[in-house]
């Protein structure tokens, strides 16, 4: 796979502010991926992949999605920012040619999922905590991130859960299984 290329499709797809995010999400992922025995390449072109449909509206969300015979679902219909990782995920497959691991980690960056990936999580956290990201915990999270992975996901699913309380929007089921899945998995060890 050519990064070089991707680049230039997210480039020119995104915006300044949300390209940049993406830059420093493909950075913060090959760190991750190096530090916890991850395939570098794999991670930054998840990361350069992620955000690539983001910038579509809700209209052009939902007509990818009929146009490729994605059955979406309620959660998804209310909350239509969540179909960005549905269409990057398929974009990635259909148009980029991307191997199932990768396209994987695009659909679940977002809201997560129980028994994640490592390049999964390493998505799902590079997303989160890149440089430009600034909340309530960030720093933590970074830390975390380099420390336990078990941990940092934890942490990370009970920020993105409380900021959509705060927020009264709608849970989705993945982000709490994941969540649950990961508290089971350290009552297991």
């Amino acid at each position: 796979m050519d990064l070089n290329i991707l680049r230039e499709e997210a480039g020119k797809k995104l915006g300044e502010k949300r390209f940049k995010h993406v830059l420093g999400c493909e950075k913060e992922s090959e760190k991750l991926a190096k530090h916890w025995g991850a395939n570098p390449c794999d991670a930054r072109a998840a990361a350069l992949l992620h955000d690539i449909t983001k910038e579509n509206d809700r209209e052009e969300q939902l007509k990818f999605c009929e146009n490729h015979c994605i059955i979406i679902g309620d959660i998804e219909k209310t909350e239509w920012k969540l179909l960005h990782a549905i269409t990057a995920a398929e974009l990635s497959r259909s148009v980029y040619n991307m191997p199932v691991d990768i396209c994987e980690a695009v659909r679940y960056h977002t809201t997560g999922k129980e028994n994640m990936t490592l390049l999964q999580k390493i998505l799902y956290l590079a997303d989160f905590i890149e440089p430009t990201r600034d909340f309530l915990g960030v720093v933590k999270l970074r830390r975390l991130a380099y420390r336990n992975l078990s941990d940092a996901m934890l942490y990370a699913f009970n920020c993105s859960i409380k900021d959509i309380m705060e927020r009264d929007r709608v849970l989705h089921p993945d982000t709490v299984s994941g969540r649950n899945w990961i508290l089971k998995e350290e009552i297991r060890k």
